[in-house]
């Protein structure tokens, strides 16, 4: 009888330190969905591939002509927008006459957009 009472809460022991929180597949999912696109949006993410456009040293013009160097869909953009120069690692927007272009959501006719 000692033995059979010994075993029962052995056993009982084992099922508490073994339990585990209940298993939810679908927030997991969530969750994991949620991280993701996070990743995705992050300055080095997938997502800011979309449209990557290498820049070489000097000028290089954009808008929706496809003679810029740098080709926005049609009506998103003036079809001579402007230009964007690249001098060693510092990256300047130009507008071109009668361009309003938002950098920070200020009017710029001119901006350095990135420098180290």
């Amino acid at each position: 009888m000692k033995n059979r009472i010994l075993f029962i809460f052995f056993i009982s022991i084992v099922q508490f330190i073994t339990a585990q929180k209940p298993f939810n597949y679908k927030e997991e999912i969530e969750q994991w969905k949620i991280g993701r696109y996070a990743a995705l949006k992050e300055s080095n993410g997938w997502l800011n591939l979309a449209g990557l456009f290498w820049l070489e040293q000097g000028k290089s013009n954009f808008g929706s002509d496809k003679k810029n160097k740098i080709v926005f869909p049609k009506g998103s953009i003036a079809a001579n927008a402007g230009y964007i120069e690249l001098e060693g690692n510092t990256v300047r927007i130009t507008a071109a006459k009668g361009v309003s272009i938002k950098v920070n959501n200020q009017l710029i006719q001119s901006s350095i957009i990135f420098s180290p």
